[in-house]
């Protein structure tokens, strides 16, 4: 089946609720077909400035229900969620409990992480690339 092409657009920071959903407001008037969120858990610090990331001050599912509410077409989600950092039953769980106020699927990257700080500040070992791969491929098709 072919899809169209897609626009979407991320973001990671807003200075309050009311400008979050400015945000997602504002990307479903310019006509992206979706708003995503990173998910990353570094705040201020000096993690964070070692990492060279800039800092990401909303979390990914609250963000993503604040979204869903604050729009009425365009598709929410988030670009990718680092299976290390979340039991996946659980993150499916919390998706999963958005529908009632989702207007359609929810977009939702998985990925197998990279940021070495980020891992580090967190006390999760980054395992080699590989490991994390078949990390993944387990979470995909469980």
């Amino acid at each position: 089946m072919a899809r169209p092409f897609r626009f979407g657009l991320q973001s990671y920071a807003a200075g309050s609720g009311a400008e979050w959903r400015n945000q997602a407001r504002m990307a479903e008037d310019l006509g992206y077909s979706c708003f995503l969120v990173a998910d990353h858990y570094l705040g201020p610090g000096p993690a964070l400035d070692a990492s060279g990331h800039p800092v990401q001050n909303v979390a990914a599912i609250p963000a993503i229900a604040i979204a869903a509410e604050a729009t009425s077409r365009i598709r929410v989600g988030a670009r990718v969620m680092c299976v290390d950092y979340r039991n996946p039953v659980g993150a499916g769980q919390g998706a999963g409990h958005h529908r009632p106020v989702l207007r359609g699927p929810l977009e939702i990257g998985l990925g197998a992480g990279w940021l070495a700080k980020e891992y580090e500040a967190m006390g999760i070992p980054l395992d080699p690339p590989g490991v994390r791969i078949d990390r993944l491929a387990d979470v995909v098709t469980w």
